[in-house]
């Protein structure tokens, strides 16, 4: 397309484009947003995704890990395991209905084993839970509750099964969802695809109202000379 001829349609009907522009920029809003006037509000309806971890600690009364098992302690090798199993527990529906009861997650959880190292496969005694909400608020507190909830499940199914206090594996809460990271902005994809189809139709008018214009008046042919 020729550049100046685009530029000069586009002075042409200005009016035209400066309305498209507005009604554009408009359309491009309400993609992105949602007006509630019987309340008042307007919402994003895309919302942005945090997360916030907590970190559990399984071991046994009497800290074992800090004695050799030549002490009498208990084998603390078969503790790091049940981080695998458990962390499968933490997002199974027992223990959500437990955590957050009727009303549900309202986000995401999810747990996984920590492990030893970047190259190693080897899990640690101890279970990262993350909280994922739309707010840095939802996403501690769902952390924080699904924390307490994967422990007061491990403690009912100990007490059901008559394990003795002193054979029990603990759970403790060695990282609060003290801190929340960004997952996933809200996504702007919607709102620029809106103005970019709507300026596109604008333009497309401007040039079908240009091509209806009738053709200027030709120049008129140089004036020959006086006849004698």
């Amino acid at each position: 397309m020729d550049l100046r001829r685009l530029v000069a349609v586009l002075k042409r009907f200005w009016v035209l484009v400066t309305v498209g522009v507005v009604v554009s920029l408009l359309l491009a809003a309400l993609a992105l947003v949602r007006v509630d006037p019987a309340n008042g509000r307007v919402e994003y309806r895309s919302q942005e995704q945090w997360v916030s971890y907590a970190r559990i600690f399984i071991t046994q009364k009497g800290f074992p890990y800090g004695q050799t098992e030549s002490s009498g302690q208990a084998n603390t090798a078969g503790l790091a395991p049940n981080a695998v199993l458990y962390s499968q527990l933490a997002t199974s529906d027992a223990v959500k209905s437990l955590a957050f009861g009727p009303a549900g997650v309202g986000g995401e959880v999810e747990a996984a084993p920590v492990l030893a190292s970047s190259s190693s496969n080897d899990p640690l005694p101890i279970i990262s839970i993350a909280g994922i909400g739309a707010t840095p608020k939802k996403a501690k507190d769902i952390a924080r509750k699904e924390t307490r909830g994967l422990i007061t499940y491990i403690a009912e199914q100990q007490t059901r099964a008559g394990i003795e206090d002193s054979s029990r594996v603990v759970l403790q809460i060695v990282q609060q969802p003290r801190y929340v990271v960004l997952l996933k902005g809200r996504s702007k994809t919607l709102g620029i695809l809106a103005f970019m189809v709507s300026m596109t139709a604008v333009i497309g008018l401007a040039f079908v109202l240009e091509n209806l214009r009738p053709r200027e008046s030709r120049a008129p042919l140089a004036p020959t000379s006086a006849t004698a």
